[in-house]
Protein backbone atom coordinates (compact mmCIF):
# COMPACT_ATOMS: atom_id res chain seq x y z
CA UNK A 1 0.00 0.00 0.00
CA UNK A 2 3.04 2.34 0.64
CA UNK A 3 3.87 1.78 -2.97
CA UNK A 4 1.05 4.15 -4.23
CA UNK A 5 2.27 7.33 -2.36
CA UNK A 6 5.92 6.68 -3.12
CA UNK A 7 7.42 8.64 -6.50
CA UNK A 8 9.44 6.45 -8.58
CA UNK A 9 12.84 6.30 -8.11
CA UNK A 10 14.68 6.79 -11.92
CA UNK A 11 16.32 4.53 -14.30
CA UNK A 12 19.73 3.16 -13.11
CA UNK A 13 21.91 3.47 -16.14
CA UNK A 14 24.51 1.37 -17.87
CA UNK A 15 23.39 -1.69 -16.21
CA UNK A 16 22.22 -3.57 -19.25
CA UNK A 17 19.15 -3.56 -22.01
CA UNK A 18 16.35 -3.22 -19.64
CA UNK A 19 17.61 -0.24 -18.26
CA UNK A 20 17.78 2.11 -21.41
CA UNK A 21 19.83 -0.28 -23.23
CA UNK A 22 22.81 0.44 -25.68
CA UNK A 23 23.03 4.44 -25.33
CA UNK A 24 21.24 4.87 -22.30
CA UNK A 25 18.33 7.33 -23.60
CA UNK A 26 21.22 9.47 -24.92
CA UNK A 27 20.39 9.06 -28.89
CA UNK A 28 23.03 7.41 -31.08
CA UNK A 29 25.92 10.37 -31.50
CA UNK A 30 26.68 13.55 -31.40
CA UNK A 31 27.70 15.95 -28.82
CA UNK A 32 24.75 15.57 -26.25
CA UNK A 33 25.87 11.58 -26.22
CA UNK A 34 28.91 12.28 -25.35
CA UNK A 35 29.78 12.90 -21.10
CA UNK A 36 29.66 16.38 -20.51
CA UNK A 37 28.49 17.86 -24.13
CA UNK A 38 25.77 19.68 -22.79
CA UNK A 39 26.08 23.23 -23.38
CA UNK A 40 25.34 26.10 -20.80
CA UNK A 41 21.88 27.40 -20.76
CA UNK A 42 21.66 30.67 -22.90
CA UNK A 43 24.46 29.50 -25.49
CA UNK A 44 23.71 30.27 -29.02
CA UNK A 45 26.30 28.29 -30.97
CA UNK A 46 29.26 31.01 -30.94
CA UNK A 47 27.11 33.88 -31.72
CA UNK A 48 26.43 36.80 -28.81
CA UNK A 49 23.62 35.66 -26.49
CA UNK A 50 20.50 37.78 -26.74
CA UNK A 51 21.31 39.00 -23.10
CA UNK A 52 24.40 40.06 -23.98
CA UNK A 53 23.05 41.73 -27.21
CA UNK A 54 20.00 44.06 -24.68
CA UNK A 55 21.23 47.62 -23.10
CA UNK A 56 20.84 47.41 -19.09
CA UNK A 57 18.84 50.11 -18.45
CA UNK A 58 17.77 51.90 -14.83
CA UNK A 59 20.01 51.52 -11.72
CA UNK A 60 19.04 49.22 -8.75
CA UNK A 61 19.70 50.49 -5.40
CA UNK A 62 20.35 47.75 -3.23
CA UNK A 63 19.76 49.67 0.31
CA UNK A 64 16.38 50.66 -0.58
CA UNK A 65 13.33 49.50 1.87
CA UNK A 66 10.31 48.25 1.07
CA UNK A 67 7.81 49.40 4.13
CA UNK A 68 4.43 47.71 5.06
CA UNK A 69 1.28 49.71 4.31
CA UNK A 70 -1.54 50.08 7.12
CA UNK A 71 -4.29 52.00 6.51
CA UNK A 72 -6.07 53.70 9.07
CA UNK A 73 -8.48 51.54 8.75
CA UNK A 74 -6.75 48.63 9.79
CA UNK A 75 -5.49 50.47 12.51
CA UNK A 76 -9.12 51.26 13.88
CA UNK A 77 -10.18 47.40 13.42
CA UNK A 78 -7.26 46.07 15.72
CA UNK A 79 -8.29 48.82 18.02
CA UNK A 80 -11.74 48.13 18.32
CA UNK A 81 -11.26 44.65 18.03
CA UNK A 82 -8.75 45.01 21.01
CA UNK A 83 -5.27 44.22 19.43
CA UNK A 84 -4.13 47.68 20.30
CA UNK A 85 -4.12 50.36 22.83
CA UNK A 86 -5.63 53.73 21.71
CA UNK A 87 -4.26 55.27 25.04
CA UNK A 88 -0.75 54.64 24.31
CA UNK A 89 0.96 55.91 21.63
CA UNK A 90 1.35 53.25 18.34
CA UNK A 91 4.67 52.38 17.74
CA UNK A 92 5.78 48.95 15.10
CA UNK A 93 6.27 47.19 18.25
CA UNK A 94 2.64 47.55 19.13
CA UNK A 95 1.76 46.78 15.42
CA UNK A 96 4.21 43.53 14.93
CA UNK A 97 2.99 42.08 18.38
CA UNK A 98 -0.87 42.83 16.89
CA UNK A 99 -0.29 40.75 14.24
CA UNK A 100 1.34 42.66 11.16
CA UNK A 101 4.29 41.91 9.40
CA UNK A 102 6.80 44.19 9.59
CA UNK A 103 10.11 44.08 7.20
CA UNK A 104 11.77 47.49 6.67
CA UNK A 105 9.42 50.03 9.23
CA UNK A 106 5.81 51.18 8.37
CA UNK A 107 3.96 53.65 6.15
CA UNK A 108 0.54 54.62 7.85
CA UNK A 109 -2.05 55.57 4.83
CA UNK A 110 -5.31 57.67 6.19
CA UNK A 111 -7.91 57.58 3.40
CA UNK A 112 -10.71 58.17 5.81
CA UNK A 113 -11.70 61.19 8.65
CA UNK A 114 -11.03 59.67 11.86
CA UNK A 115 -13.64 60.18 14.62
CA UNK A 116 -11.10 58.89 17.17
CA UNK A 117 -7.75 60.63 18.23
CA UNK A 118 -4.73 57.74 17.33
CA UNK A 119 -1.46 58.41 18.49
CA UNK A 120 1.07 56.75 15.56
CA UNK A 121 5.07 57.81 16.06
CA UNK A 122 6.17 56.06 12.87
CA UNK A 123 8.37 56.91 9.99
CA UNK A 124 6.03 57.38 7.33
CA UNK A 125 2.55 58.90 7.52
CA UNK A 126 0.67 59.58 4.53
CA UNK A 127 -2.91 61.03 3.87
CA UNK A 128 -4.06 59.67 1.12
CA UNK A 129 -6.66 61.67 -0.88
Amino acid sequence: MLSVFRTPLSKKRCRGLASGGRTNGRGNNGQNARSGGHLPHGFEGGQTPFHLTVPKRGHHNPYQQHPTLVNLERVQHLIDTGRLDAEKPITMFHLRKAGIDIKDGVKILGRVLQTDYIDCREQRIFRVK
